[in-house]
Order: structure tokens, then sequence, then C-alpha cells
């Protein structure tokens, strides 16, 4: 599928949600073809490359970050909603409400019983 431009992006709502910080990130991976390392060192001070190495994998799994690169790659619903559970199992901070608003999505959505 075809790719939205970086304006087409940012005139959406998903990234109004983002931070300041987010949105720089985010603008910089979109213009440099995917480069996480340089568009975290371009939106955020770190003191070293491990450092940004590590920042970059928080913030590329970020759900709000995650869902507006999804848009701007055309992933479908269900991609956005896979990828997120995924993501959210393996950060492995899933709350208990967040299992239940999940499984409440998937059977609106998939009409199945989780």
């Amino acid at each position: 599928m075809p790719k939205l431009s970086l304006e087409q992006i940012q005139d959406m709502q998903a990234y109004s949600y983002l931070t300041k910080k987010q949105r720089l990130f985010v603008d910089e991976y979109i213009r440099n073809g995917g480069n996480k390392m340089e568009a975290t060192k371009f939106a955020y001070v770190t003191k070293d490359d491990r450092s940004a190495q590590v920042l970059s994998c928080n913030v590329i799994t970020s759900r709000k970050v995650l869902a507006v690169l999804a848009l701007y790659f055309n992933a479908t619903d269900d991609e956005l909603f896979s990828n997120t559970i995924i993501n959210a199992i393996n950060k492995g901070k899933l709350t208990q409400a967040e299992v239940m608003a999940f499984r409440l999505i998937a059977k609106i959505k998939f009409n199945k019983n989780m």
C-alpha cells in the first residue's frame, strides 16, 4: 500500500496526541527513511549511543507513536491492533484493565469471545 505523506500525517488527530518530542521523532523517522537511532538523536538529548539505542526502542514501541506510524504505513486496523497487543506483551507492562480492554475490543471487532 502507498504511504501517506508527512504533511498528511501531521494533519491527523492521532498526531496531535503525541508529545513535542514524539512529533520530532516521528517527523525525523519518516524523513530519514526509518532510522530510529537518527530520529531519537534528533528529538531527544542522549548522553551516548547506548542511551539513544535504549530510548529509541522505548519511543518506537510507544502506543501513540505506533499508531501514527501505522497510519503512515497504511496499516489496517487489524494490523494496528495486533501490533499494539504484541508490543504490550513484549514490554511486559500489561495491567488487568488493559487486558480487559483488549478483550472487549477483540470481541467487538472480531465478534469472538476471548
